[in-house]
């Protein structure tokens, strides 16, 4: 019983928070319009008719049966739509049902299948009631209030069928004034006239037969002509079709009741109907207009009756003040010529309607999310182990995460609580149905807490422990505590939390898992910078062609203040490309200078990293010169020269250069099993029989890197810096921690680089070490003799989380294609005229993109929306609009390098010196994306501006005060 009740709870909770949300966007967007057509009708109720206030409030019903998400390019929330939220589709409930035999679902290859046996059920028992959720509470009071008032309007519906069934037929003096009337006013349908015993002003009732009741006595006391006003007022109110508007402005009162300013706008409908229909009045009257005023008179001081809820009825008159303002109104304005709206005033409607009811934003973003939330409320959200959960990845960005969900309900770690302002370097971020683990600022675990979670074979949240183990098999462990149980399958990265009592599942724990997709693009290799000899693939004494044939033109050549072309080039110049700068002397590169973070040392060192870091990795024989920008931090037995920011100490430059003693490195002795290939790269034997060596298996710790085995002191580490390979895991078989890595007794295989490396294993002071040739590209391309790391062997466990810790950042291999278009990517821009080219001509340059997008949803060139995003490799994305550029966008790349001086990394002193300083400067608030303002720590997050300069072209983002991403509206390639 409680857990149906539960069910209950759970579904009521799930409209209360759709209510919420949809009620939200239209409070907001409909109370901010009627303060506007209250201002409006303010400025304008002088010098224009009754009938065009009418109708310009009329646009109030029509918001209120518009979604909030409404939107049109005319619209103010087309450029503003940030400022006026839209509506959030209310979430279908899924009950937890228990399945009794899953349903076998196609697995794409590559993912983990899940078998789906038949299996019995387990009966739940011992269930706690849930409490109720604000929201639910909320969405309840609604019913309650809207109930409340269709009861008041059945009593007053029930109330007026009471007077017209009491009611008697009028006489014939009075239906051949009536038939007059609506010859004169030009109704053509038959209006039946009663006469009512009680003393009520003149009303028009009934939807499909009007019926004009009219008390009795009245007609003793009126004239023919006064009579007569009053019948055609009322036949005003049928012309017009007043009674279907009240019914509909009756109906929406009671929905929206909640909002005051509801209120306020029928007050004000029901008083302008009324002008608007003495308009009408005056019109038809012409000459008689004198005997309306004094008849109004007449009739207030008989009758006064203010219907609440009026369905179906509308009377001459509703309130004293009412009456007073309609007669000064008559009275100090003229009769006007014609009731009508007319042409102008209908454009002019229109037009009012066209930019105030839109307030949906002019992304399509929103409509995208809109759509992603009512699917993803209504449909299960897969599970895949290893790989995903929903639409959440391993490695994603705790922005990401932000960005998708919002604002979490708590960040903790252990029982400590935290801020999005003071974030460890460990924590969880728990949001409603689904939980993060977030380690560095990256996903490393995902929790699924709702049943909307489910894996291919239908298992989710709620099932019983016997189900997951009849599917996942027995090679689990199972570890009690006590509130509750935790059900590991190791090998699949899930972690099911049982239920002490009932034995269901309570949350899945998701991990990455060695096999699974989400690990083959982990780590990017970097390209490495081996000092003296090379900077990435580029090395000293390459000619001034190779580099050309390899980066194309570069951005610009100088030498001091002097710029050349490759028409007319000096004896010694500089050649600087996006991320890389090369000083050529007699068409021979002699020194190169890396520009991007991309760029690393063998030590992990790169552009961004501190002064403090060089010193303590390189040492103190070092030399620094001072200027007034930068200080230059030389290490000349090393052939480098670091460029470090005046400010922040940090690297802004790694110029290298070849030193004495490069040319003392030995050149590797090829093996008779290697050759060399077309590439001019050492291709090693890697398919040797796998012959057994028990002391290798088990987990090794890297300790040092060393250029000889003999140079290894335990008591003095070698290698000053960090290092690259963390450490190995070798298993039985021959297989290790990575596919690409394979052994054999005495050598170590890497499917990718195609190296065969030898291992010594030597025990030194009660511990076990091993010597591993490292033959990455210095030996593969530049035939030098290997180095060797030094690994401690720390367990014999060849599994858990020690392979999830020391993962080497080397891949099996680069993505070639990648590396090509983002080299190619410069002079590609040049090519492009962003006023002129359209869809076509930008695939005729770039390619194809890999997607096209725009916020979460992805398209096909068939079905584009109105924009759109062109991602292509590199971090480079185009934003178009319909066909036609809007922007180029440089996103966290740090290959592109603005107008040869700022790149992701740049900080906000160094982009002030580039673009200018701002003409203000605001902290903490929201981003309204004015030209020349400096957003600064938007929003209270700290790090996070924004700066656009529409006069160079170019807008900013920042994280921790440095450049994020660039936005370009212009190239500035080449200039």
């Amino acid at each position: 019983m409680n857990e149906l009740i539960n069910n209950y709870l759970t579904a009521l909770d799930s409209i209360g928070r759709g209510f919420c949300s949809y009620t939200a966007g239209i409070f907001i967007q409909a109370s901010v319009l009627i303060v506007l057509l209250l201002v409006i009708d303010f400025l304008l109720r002088k010098r224009v008719r009754a009938v065009f206030r009418y109708c310009l409030w009329m646009l109030v019903f029509v918001k209120l049966v518009v979604p909030a998400s409404f939107t049109l390019p005319t619209g103010i929330g087309y450029w503003m739509g940030d400022y006026f939220p839209s509506e959030v589709s209310i979430a279908k409930w899924v009950p937890q049902i228990k399945e009794t035999v899953p349903i076998a679902i196609y697995i794409p290859q590559g993912y983990i299948p899940l078998e789906t046996p038949m299996m019995n059920e387990t009966t739940a028992t011992g269930i706690e009631l849930e409490a109720i959720r604000w929201q639910g509470l909320v969405f309840l009071g609604w019913l309650v209030g809207m109930l409340v008032l269709l009861v008041l309007l059945v009593k007053r519906v029930c109330f007026v069928k009471g007077l017209i069934a009491q009611s008697r037929p009028a006489n014939e003096r009075s239906l051949d004034i009536l038939n007059e009337g609506r010859s004169q006013i030009g109704i053509r349908q038959n209006i039946e006239l009663r006469l009512s015993g009680n003393t009520l002003s003149p009303a028009v009732c009934g939807l499909f037969k009007p019926i004009i009741l009219i008390p009795a006595a009245l007609l003793k006391k009126l004239s023919r002509e006064k009579l007569k006003a009053v019948l055609i007022h009322e036949l005003a109110h049928i012309k017009r079709g007043d009674v279907w508007v009240n019914l509909l402005q009756t109906m929406l009162q009671i929905v929206y009741f909640y909002n005051p300013f509801v209120w306020l706008a029928n007050a004000m409908v029901r008083r302008v109907r009324e002008q608007a229909v003495d308009e009408m009045v005056l019109v038809t009257l012409k000459p008689e207009t004198k005997n309306y005023s004094n008849m109004l008179i007449d009739i207030a001081e008989m009758a006064f009756w203010r219907p609440k809820f009026s369905l179906s009825i509308i009377g001459v008159v509703e309130s004293k003040k009412a009456l007073e303002r309609r007669i000064k109104h008559m009275l100090n304005r003229p009769v006007p010529k014609s009731s009508k709206l007319g042409y102008l005033g209908l454009i002019a409607i229109v037009v009012i309607g066209a930019i105030l009811l839109p307030m949906g934003s002019n992304s399509m973003a929103e409509a995208a999310n809109t759509q992603k939330n009512s699917r993803s409320n209504s449909e299960t959200k897969t599970i895949v182990p290893g790989v995903r959960v929903g639409d959440y990845t391993f490695g994603m960005s705790e922005d990401d995460v932000l960005e998708s969900l919002g604002k979490p309900k708590v960040i903790f770690y252990g029982e400590k609580r935290y801020t999005l302002d003071n974030l460890p370097r460990k924590y969880y971020m728990h949001f409603g149905d689904v939980s993060f683990l977030i380690v560095d600022d990256s996903v490393k675990e995902i929790t699924a807490i709702s049943p909307y979670y489910k894996f291919a074979n239908g298992l989710g949240v709620g099932a019983s422990e016997q189900k997951i183990k009849q599917v996942f098999g027995d090679d689990f462990q199972l570890k009690e505590t006590k509130w509750k149980d935790f059900l590991t399958y190791e090998d699949k990265g899930l972690v099911f939390e049982i239920h002490k009592n009932d034995r269901t599942v309570m949350e899945i724990n998701v991990s990455p898992i060695d096999s699974s997709k989400s690990y083959k693009k982990a780590h990017i290799v970097d390209k490495i910078i081996v000092p003296g000899l090379r900077v990435g693939d580029y090395t000293f004494n390459m000619s001034k062609d190779d580099i050309l044939e390899s980066l194309g033109k570069p951005g610009g050549i100088f030498y001091g203040d002097n710029k050349y072309t490759l028409d007319n080039l000096p004896e010694k110049y500089y050649m600087p490309y996006e991320d890389i700068s090369f000083l050529i002397v007699n068409g021979l590169v002699k020194g190169i200078t890396a520009l991007s973070p991309s760029y690393k040392l063998t030590n992990g060192l790169r552009v961004g990293d501190s002064e403090q870091k060089i010193k303590k990795a390189f040492g103190d024989d070092f030399k620094i010169k001072e200027s007034k920008w930068k200080d230059y931090l030389s290490y000349k037995d090393e052939g480098l020269m670091f460029e470090i920011n005046k400010q922040d100490r940090t690297v802004m430059e790694i110029n290298v250069s070849p030193v004495p003693g490069s040319e003392s490195y030995k050149k590797a002795d090829i093996p008779p099993t290697s050759y060399i290939n077309e590439q001019g790269r050492i291709v090693d034997k890697v398919d040797y029989p796998f012959v057994n060596d028990p002391k290798v298996i088990g987990t090794w710790k890297s300790v040092d890197f060393v250029r000889e085995i003999n140079q290894f002191n335990l008591a003095e580490k070698s290698w000053k810096g960090d290092l690259y390979l963390k450490g190995l895991i070798f298993k039985p078989n021959g297989k290790t921690f990575k596919p690409w890595w394979t052994w054999t007794k005495g050598l170590i295989f890497h499917s990718g680089s195609k190296t065969a490396s030898k291992y010594t294993i030597k025990h030194i002071e009660g511990s076990t070490y091993m010597f591993y040739e490292w033959k990455s590209g210095d030996y593969t391309i530049r035939y030098m003799n290997p180095f060797y790391y030094v690994l401690k062997k720390v367990s014999t466990k060849t599994s858990g989380p020690l392979d999830k810790v020391w993962i080497s950042k080397q891949e099996d291999d680069e993505d070639e294609e990648d590396e090509e278009f983002t080299r190619r990517l410069p002079a590609r821009i040049r090519q492009l005229d962003i006023d002129t080219a359209d869809l076509e001509r930008v695939k005729e340059i770039f390619g194809k993109p890999a997607q096209y997008r725009w916020g979460e949803e992805n398209f096909t060139e068939d079905n584009l929306p109105r924009q759109y995003i062109l991602v292509y490799p590199g971090s480079f994305h185009i934003y178009m609009r319909e066909s036609q550029i809007v922007e180029l966008r440089h996103e966290h790349d740090f290959s592109y390098v603005f107008r040869n001086k700022l790149r992701c990394g740049s900080t906000l002193d160094e982009v002030f010196e580039v673009v200018g300083h701002p003409k203000k400067i605001v902290q903490g608030e929201k981003n309204l994306f004015e030209d020349g303002v400096l957003y600064k720590d938007i929003e209270g997050r700290k790090g996070y501006c924004y700066y656009a300069r529409y006069d160079h072209d170019v807008r900013l983002w920042f994280i921790d005060y440095k450049i994020g991403s660039i936005y370009m509206t212009r190239s500035d390639y080449g200039e």
